[in-house]
């Protein structure tokens, strides 16, 4: 009887020890596994903070024969605005649509900042025949219609300066120093105090 008792304890642990055995490899692959899932989730992430981190630390020179034509839009009346009208300024640029609610919503903000005595220009641009916007000549009589009569507003005909400049959706804020270069785009909504502050370390 014990001899019986020992020989089944026996088998039970050699068949527990096997079982370990063969358990060990799956776990190390589904740690595999799981390490893959994470790198996937982790790596987009990790290249759009590079990205934005390339971005804010290198100064996209404007004034350049490669760049030159990146500062290059059209006002109501079909005149050209360049980089060369502004030489020496700080510049802020204000991409927007007209179907855009949060957009609409800062135009106060931007008319107000319009009327400011800061050491920066002011302007808005938005983009005819580029992402949903309406044509110029809609667009002009659209925002004719609207009480805001100090906001300077440009055209970049078919997005082909917001390409350029990487805007991907609106309202985005480029900033511009003195020199012509293109310090800093941000996506998103700024009020005029965070728009101040952010040119107080822009010569």
């Amino acid at each position: 009887m014990k001899k019986g008792i020992k020989l089944i304890t026996s088998v039970l642990g050699l068949s527990l020890l096997l079982v370990a055995c063969t358990a060990a490899p799956k776990t190390g692959k589904m740690e595999k596994n799981q390490e893959k899932d994470m790198m996937e989730t982790t790596e987009p992430a990790m290249d759009e903070k590079k990205d934005d981190t390339m971005m804010d630390k290198e100064k996209i020179d404007m004034t350049n024969s490669e760049m030159s034509s990146v500062f290059e839009y059209t006002d109501f009346d079909g005149n050209m605005v360049s980089s060369k009208d502004f030489e020496g300024k700080k510049v802020y640029i204000k991409y927007w649509a007209s179907w855009c609610p949060i957009c609409l919503g800062g135009l106060g903000d931007i008319d107000k900042l319009s009327t400011m005595d800061n050491d920066f220009v002011v302007l808005t641009v938005v983009t005819p025949g580029y992402k949903g916007e309406k044509t110029a000549t809609e667009f002009k009589e659209w925002f004719n219609g609207l009480e805001y009569k100090n906001i300077k507003v440009l055209f970049d005909q078919d997005g082909k300066i917001a390409k350029e400049l990487g805007v991907k959706g609106f309202p985005t804020s480029a900033y511009i120093s003195s020199d012509g270069s293109l310090v800093k785009v941000s996506p998103g909504h700024f009020d005029n105090d965070a728009i101040i502050e952010t040119f107080t370390s822009i010569k």
